[in-house]
């Protein structure tokens, strides 16, 4: 198979995959947001930001030096030598973690009131939900490493299922509210850790090599800051708001960001499939080209979600929220730019392939900087939308820094330039259409979807050039 048409493949299974289990997600969230306070959720939502930041710290990153490593060899021993090597690690580090956090929930009981949970069953489901949620992500990673699209797909729809139906059972029927959240958690990545692990399972031995951990570790240890920094980059807007505006601002900005990650059905597909594929295929005198025609039709995809979910963010949010969150609408565009951006940095992959972690660290360590910087500044005058602006800014930082500093590793071929110029055309038009009388009769609707299909217009037009259909055609032609 042609390395574009597996990369399109690819990418639409993981879609796919992405597309039902945050549809699923998304579906319930009209009854989280009638069934927990606005308080509530925005604790809920900081709790499970600490479980990310715990997934990466525990495990020094080691993750990311397995998806480095494993495509380069062709033994099966030293593949298998590997995974069980970094998964004993991670093992280690996560039973660190849930031991620590246990003894301090024990000694400290007044700790756990300072999150606002029901009670020490929450807290305690709260650190299980942390380690599951750690152990599923490295099992479920692993199958990305081997281009195992098909059965990272099932796991995670499983996984997504099966907490869904319990979170909505422990809390509205039993009544457990936040214990039974965190609790549906534990059982639905307990469950896809199974999975997982029956898909990879000829790879985990109990068998751990000091050697390869140290390898490893010498790869993925300076990307721990990085990542520290990304944490930082991704939740500085809501730890800020939380700190100068109040947990009832949170929760209303968290239904925004819950709104805006829906775009994460685009990012999280293509930074699944192309990862692997970029280790693997980065030497083939095609690839720039190939990425070149995919990049763009990235950009494409992500102007059609601002337009759509950015300019029409107050009618999806009555829809989905109510009365209490319409606050959230002002958010979604910023935020909706950030996570698109974010999740361009594949496009821009020399630093990675030149395994250039220093730089990498501090980009990144420069976009919190940015992040934590614009947040302090624009809360107190903007609220919410400030933070909102904030990560939009970050994230544009940092994808300039990796395509700037990356550039003779692996010379880009995207025409950035028009790219950005496209993005800004999807962003002015959507924050417009926020802007405009809501779409509640036909007359409102046709104002507003005219006016999108001539951003639309104006976006296919610094877009498309001959080179590009060129290629276009010659990709369709041989895929064909």
């Amino acid at each position: 198979m042609g390395l574009f048409r597996l990369l399109m493949r690819d990418t639409a299974i993981y879609g796919v995959s992405s597309i039902i289990s945050r549809s699923i997600a998304f579906l319930v969230l009209p009854i989280y947001t009638r069934f927990f306070t606005p308080t509530e959720y925005g604790f809920i939502d900081l709790l499970n930001i600490i479980g990310a930041f715990v997934t990466f710290i525990a495990t020094l990153e080691i993750t990311q030096a397995v998806a480095r490593f494993f495509p380069q060899t062709s033994s099966h021993r030293r593949r298998r030598a590997i995974v069980s090597s970094a998964f004993l690690f991670a093992l280690g580090g996560y039973g660190l973690f849930a031991v620590i956090a246990l003894g301090i929930i024990w000694l400290q009981p007044g700790f756990y009131k300072s999150f606002a949970v029901t009670g020490r069953l929450a807290t305690v489901m709260a650190v299980f939900s942390i380690v599951g949620m750690g152990l599923f992500y490295f099992l479920q990673s692993q199958l990305r490493w081997q281009l195992k699209a098909k059965e990272y797909a099932i796991v995670s729809t499983l996984v997504t299922a099966v907490t869904v139906a319990l979170s909505l059972a422990a809390t509205l029927v039993l009544h457990y509210r936040t214990a039974g959240v965190f609790g549906a958690q534990v059982v639905g990545y307990l469950i896809g850790c199974v999975g997982a692990w029956i898909y990879t399972r000829d790879l985990y031995r109990l068998h751990f090599n000091r050697r390869i951990v140290a390898e490893l570790l010498r790869f993925s240890w300076p990307l721990v800051p990085a990542s520290i920094s990304i944490y930082i980059s991704q939740f500085a807007d809501r730890f800020s708001i939380e700190v100068l505006m109040g947990p009832n601002d949170l929760g209303i900005f968290s239904v925004g960001y819950r709104i805006a990650s829906i775009a994460a059905l685009i990012t999280i597909g293509i930074q699944a499939s192309l990862t692997p594929l970029i280790y693997t295929h980065y030497r083939n005198p095609d690839f720039g080209s190939n990425l070149r025609v995919f990049g763009l039709a990235y950009v494409l995809g992500s102007t059609l979600l601002l337009l759509s979910l950015g300019g029409f963010s107050h009618e999806i949010i009555t829809i989905v929220s109510g009365a209490r969150f319409w606050g959230a609408s002002v958010v979604v565009t910023p935020l909706l730019l950030s996570i698109l951006v974010s999740g361009a940095t594949n496009l821009v992959p020399g630093l990675f392939i030149a395994k250039k972690t220093p730089i990498i660290a501090w980009l990144q360590v420069a976009a919190a900087l940015v992040n934590l910087a614009f947040n302090f500044v624009l809360i107190p005058i903007l609220g919410i939308a400030g933070a909102a602006m904030a990560t939009a800014v970050s994230a544009l930082s940092l994808f300039a820094g990796y395509a700037w500093f990356g550039r003779k590793d692996f010379p880009h071929t995207l025409p950035l330039m028009r790219c950005a110029g496209a993005l800004a055309v999807g962003t002015a038009a959507a924050l417009l259409l926020s802007q405009m009388h809501p779409a509640i009769t036909f007359a409102d609707a046709a104002t507003k979807l005219l006016t999108g299909m001539m951003a639309l217009a104006a976006i296919l037009a610094l877009l498309l050039d001959r080179q590009a259909v060129n290629v276009i055609v010659g990709l369709a032609r041989r895929t064909g």
